[in-house]
């Protein structure tokens, strides 16, 4: 025991401040060399204080509780004390915005949920890709009444964190509660994770552990069949995403970012090989994201394909002026390859973007 004032007592209970109690060793000049060491508060009655203060104070108290649990060391210690930790994500959850400040179990040692992706090949980062997660919830409210309804959820998300690409976090500890309200993960069962990558071969359901992984990707044949054969698949697994959730809504959200990287690699594939691939101008899911894209100020415009002079509606969107004022540059990233043409309009198509 190298400490002198040993044992270190930290207490805490939802809505009241923490303590943090240790012996009362006067003489920091010299070692505390007791063999065996007793409590001061042995016997004594532990007052905790109601949160009587402002919400930004309690959540410093609850920071620096984080702080004397050795929060952010690399070592596992955090496995003596579960409920601990257990309590105070709760209570960062609960808090909401004010708890960004105070560290999730993610950050623990070992729980971080951190994937990364690799060509198996080439040992590059893979990019773009979507990472697909199949999560079981159950309603908060369950838990608290000790049912066991649970469900399925679906998010989706590209491997690239703040323009790192090939990388992206899956950890049930990171806020769920702004994509799921009212939901949370069922702690007991590690979420399902798969991947997509243009001129990849996918990777199949993978149970994710909490200490994540690195992924390798293995690279297709740069042939018609093998990249063709690759989409059909990407549809196939879209299709039965759609049709597992009663709620359409709810369904296309969570498919949203595979929608857009599917409709992208149409544009790159000849008419001949779309059946079966690629969406109808017309479909329920083409017609639902114009709406919802309508929304966040973004318009829908016609492709003219280079290759076979057709004109096509495409999910590729274009930035109304009003939505990229203040963005960097006052430029919308321009976009290669194609002929855009406007929806109401019959003019002839414009040039080429380059």
């Amino acid at each position: 025991m190298d400490d002198r004032n040993d044992p270190e007592l930290l207490v805490f209970k939802a809505g009241f401040l923490p303590l943090n109690l240790r012996n009362d060793w006067h003489s920091y000049s010299r070692r505390n060399t007791e063999i065996v060491r007793a409590s001061q508060w042995t016997g004594k009655i532990l007052k905790l204080r109601p949160n009587g203060i402002d919400k930004m104070a309690y959540v410093a108290a609850l920071a620096k509780l984080q702080e004397g649990l050795r929060w952010s060391h690399a070592d596992e210690q955090w496995k003596s004390m579960p409920r601990m930790t257990t309590t105070l994500q709760q209570e960062k959850i609960k808090l909401g915005v004010d708890g960004e400040r105070l560290r999730g179990l993610n950050d623990l040692f070992g729980r971080s949920g951190m994937g990364e992706l690799y060509g198996k090949n080439s040992g590059e980062k893979v990019h773009p890709a979507i990472v697909n997660i199949t999560w079981t919830m159950r309603p908060i409210a369950a838990r608290i009444s000790k049912q066991s309804e649970v469900r399925k959820r679906v998010e989706q998300k590209p491997a690239n964190v703040f323009g790192t690409y090939g990388v992206f976090y899956v950890s049930p500890w990171r806020t769920l509660a702004h994509r799921f309200p009212g939901w949370e993960p069922v702690i007991e069962r590690p979420p399902l994770v798969r991947v997509y990558a243009p001129g990849f071969q996918h990777l199949p359901n993978i149970v994710w552990p909490e200490s994540g992984m690195k992924l390798t990707m293995e690279k297709l044949p740069e042939t018609r069949d093998a990249q063709v054969g690759e989409l059909r698949v990407w549809r196939r697994d879209f299709d039965a995403e759609i049709a597992a959730n009663p709620n359409r809504e709810e369904a296309f959200i969570s498919q949203e970012e595979l929608f857009r990287l599917l409709n992208t690699q149409c544009q790159r594939i000849t008419a001949d090989t779309r059946t079966g691939i690629c969406f109808a101008p017309d479909s329920e899911v083409v017609q639902f994201w114009k709406v919802r894209d309508a929304a966040r100020g973004l318009t829908w415009s016609r492709i003219v394909d280079s290759h076979q002079g057709t004109i096509r509606e495409s999910s590729i969107t274009t930035i109304a002026p009003s939505a990229i004022q203040g963005s960097a540059g006052g430029r919308p990233t321009p976009v290669r390859g194609i002929a855009i043409e406007a929806i109401d309009s019959l003019r002839p198509p414009a040039p080429t973007v380059r």
